[in-house]
């Protein structure tokens, strides 16, 4: 799963912040970035710009070329952003034709991904629950939280 492939099926906001934050966690490549600016962000950037993204090839210089757009934007801080990426991956979880139990536990698969965010605590199956929770409950949460995004 890949945002760059989830853009236009959940019409997520997508920004160079995002794409920062999707290279930086390797979750984006090089060509992906590319991509998708070709694709949601290219009346974005200056004529040097362009050309300067067209000699993206590798990791760093799709990040150094993220940081010079977002310093030009005056972008200090992405981590906003982060949500997003937790956004995306949730609803492609949930659009999948798997079952609940398998849904479930994909999203405490990637809970670990994301660096075990505090905010997905209470619909991680294997953790204690304020409440007992079956798991159409379980699974009504996460639904919930990704509504709240």
């Amino acid at each position: 799963m890949v945002l760059r492939d989830i853009l236009g099926k959940h019409s997520l906001p997508v920004d160079f912040c995002v794409l920062y934050i999707g290279v930086i966690h390797n979750w984006l490549t090089p060509a992906e970035v590319i991509s998708v600016i070709e694709n949601h962000l290219l009346k974005k950037l200056s004529e040097k710009e362009i050309i300067d993204l067209y000699f993206v090839e590798s990791k760093q210089d799709a990040i150094l070329f993220l940081r010079q757009k977002l310093h030009s934007s005056k972008i200090d801080d992405c981590s906003h952003t982060l949500k997003i990426w937790w956004k995306a991956y949730l609803l492609e979880i949930i659009s999948t034709n798997s079952s609940t139990d398998e849904k479930i536990e994909l999203v405490a698969n990637y809970w670990s991904y994301f660096n075990y965010p505090e905010e997905w605590k209470e619909f991680i199956n294997y953790m204690p629950q304020k409440q007992v929770f079956g798991k159409d409950n379980l699974y009504h949460k996460i639904l919930e939280f990704i509504e709240n995004l």
